[in-house]
């Protein structure tokens, strides 16, 4: 429950932020607000009973330097789907993230 507030306060900061600042582009505003609810997915998976303690603490640890650099990368992209190399990054760091969620929930399992 604590994860569906905190996810709604920051995708409604994102939301008033690109309310308030003109230069940054609802599609921006739209794709960051992707990139964080999608991490904020990721971080409560990480937190079920199924995953092992070491792995919680070290994928806790490097997911939301991930989500940092997707989020960047979600702001600064230009406001275009084709021939965008940030929404190319985004997409190969998120496929990075769910390999290593994929890979530790095997694991864990075992």
């Amino acid at each position: 429950m604590l994860y569906l507030v905190i996810l709604i306060i920051i995708l409604g900061l994102n939301a008033l932020s690109g309310a308030i600042f003109p230069a940054y582009e609802w599609f921006n505003v739209g794709f960051s607000s992707g990139v964080i609810a999608a991490n904020a997915l990721l971080l409560y998976l990480l937190s079920r009973p199924e995953i092992k303690g070491g792995f919680q603490v070290s994928l806790s640890f490097i997911f939301p330097i991930i989500a940092l650099i997707e989020f960047v990368l979600a702001i600064i992209a230009p406001p275009i789907f084709e021939n965008n190399g940030f929404l190319f990054g985004v997409i190969v760091l998120f496929v990075i993230q769910l390999l290593f969620y994929l890979i530790v929930y095997i694991v864990s399992k075992k």
